[in-house]
């Protein structure tokens, strides 16, 4: 992390703090669209997942066999090779990708939240609305900023003062909801 290092804790130091693992910026919709999208209770309630509120892999375009041999034509020697490995490469990803798309988690709400003032700027405060989930039986923090004026840097420092756990040796455990698929891998490893 940017210059101050984590010290992999989580320091929060409230009992409904104490077992999150992992963070996650989005607002009141976004954490609805998330729990559409990857909770297995949706699917049990009401049916085959809807179109999803992110983009999938119909979304991302595909190196496919067709688009390869319109270049294949005219390639020779290592630019065929190139070719072949690159379109090897994307296949891969695309199927890593779809495979993310399709794993559905165990969520479940934990309470309504809190509304919590981290700090001033002119007399006037800065809230964030902190509410948790059970994702596959890790609790997860989201967070957003609600009031008028809003500073993102106070805000981060914040969320470093209090929580420090890392992944991968050096990832904060933090992410926002467009990337919810890297909350969801990290739990998986826990």
């Amino acid at each position: 992390m940017e210059s101050k290092k984590l010290n992999n804790k989580n320091m929060f130091g409230h009992p409904d703090f104490d077992d999150v693992v992992f963070l996650v910026e989005a607002t009141s919709q976004e954490k609805h669209s998330l729990w559409q999208e990857w909770s297995s209770e949706y699917t049990e309630k009401f049916g085959p997942k809807k179109l999803p509120a992110f983009p999938n892999t119909e979304n991302i375009f595909v190196f496919n066999d067709n688009f390869i041999d319109t270049f294949v034509s005219s390639a020779i020697g290592s630019e065929l090779v190139f070719l072949r490995a690159m379109h090897t490469a994307v296949l891969k990803h695309n199927k890593k990708i779809e495979e993310n798309n399709n794993k559905l988690v165990h969520w479940e709400q934990v309470g309504m939240g809190y509304h919590h003032k981290i700090g001033e700027i002119n007399d006037r405060p800065i809230y964030l609305d902190l509410s948790f989930a059970y994702i596959n039986d890790k609790k997860v923090l989201f967070y957003e900023c609600t009031s008028h004026l809003v500073d993102y840097e106070m805000v981060e420092n914040w969320l470093k003062e209090k929580f420090q756990l890392i992944h991968d040796e050096t990832r904060w455990c933090k992410t926002n909801a467009a990337n919810f698929h890297i909350c969801v891998n990290r739990l998986a490893e826990l």
